[in-house]
């Protein structure tokens, strides 16, 4: 099965197009057997509907300082890759007692020689929330051993500048776990001093 890499779904002209021509359409290899087939007692005659899972996500990114949690206003911008596969679709000779046409894909399951990465989400810029928290847009989830990549750069915090860069593989089996965007930090205790060096607030005898 495959999805476009933008998520949103192909038009039926984009599909006769690609099977009139003979050109093949870049898609996204998806999860296999996420659907189900359900068919209603008033209607036994092949009417079904289709209910898939797992195709499309969110990630979720939290941004923790070390030592001190989650991070609240923290800018950063995150972007996503697909890999795009070449994928044909041809039509299918069906016998007369056959109602509507019938399609073929073609490789069912590709090489990963043959597909490219594609920018599926352009850098988009984020702050964190309350609990340094960012959700990104909606993507694809690749079927195994593809990945949708995450690149994450954390610009600034408290108008300090970071610069710190990111990339996560996002599979089926991590799809629903947290990001989590570890950034150094330590923690500076400032004692003042007076100028013989003692700090101040302390009495001298």
């Amino acid at each position: 099965m495959y999805y476009n890499a933008t998520g949103a779904p192909l038009t039926w002209q984009e599909i006769q197009q690609a099977i009139s021509s003979g050109e093949p359409l870049y898609l996204v290899p998806v999860f296999e057997n996420t659907f189900s087939i359900q068919r209603t007692v008033t209607a036994t005659e092949a009417i079904e509907s289709f209910t898939l899972s797992n195709i499309l996500t969110t990630a979720n990114i939290v941004v923790v300082l070390s030592s001190f949690g989650p991070a609240p206003g923290v800018t950063l911008s995150y972007s996503v890759s697909e890999p795009e596969c070449p994928v044909t679709i041809s039509t299918i000779s069906t016998p007369a007692t056959i109602v509507g046409h019938t399609y073929t894909v073609s490789p069912l399951v590709p090489s990963p020689s043959t597909c490219t990465m594609t920018t599926a989400i352009k850098p988009t810029m984020a702050t964190t929330n309350a609990q340094g928290q960012v959700s990104t847009s909606t993507f694809v989830v690749p079927i195994s051993p593809f990945t949708a990549q995450v690149t994450v750069t954390v610009q600034s915090w408290k108008g300090i500048p970071l610069g710190y860069t990111y990339t996560y593989y996002v599979t089926s089996s991590n799809a629903s776990t947290p990001i989590q965007v570890s950034i150094p930090a330590i923690e500076l205790t400032v004692t003042p001093v007076s100028a013989s060096g003692a700090p101040l607030g302390t009495e001298l005898r």
